[in-house]
């Protein structure tokens, strides 16, 4: 929610004072930061627990 405020702010910054040509690597380098937090986030981590003899397989949860 932050980057909500701040990005705007820093980007408006960036188009007043440097120029518009800072908006790409601007761009590219939260893209990229993006991407870093994308890869990192933790996918099917509920593993099912395998029986441990065929007596097991028989057992319905309700």
């Amino acid at each position: 929610m932050a980057a909500q405020i701040v990005t705007p702010i820093l980007s408006g910054a960036l188009l007043e004072h440097v120029g518009y040509w800072t908006l790409f690597p601007y761009g590219a380098l939260f893209v990229f930061f993006a991407l870093i937090t994308m890869l990192n986030v933790k996918h099917g981590d509920n593993k099912p627990v395998l029986p441990k003899d065929r007596l097991e397989l028989l057992d319905v949860d309700d």
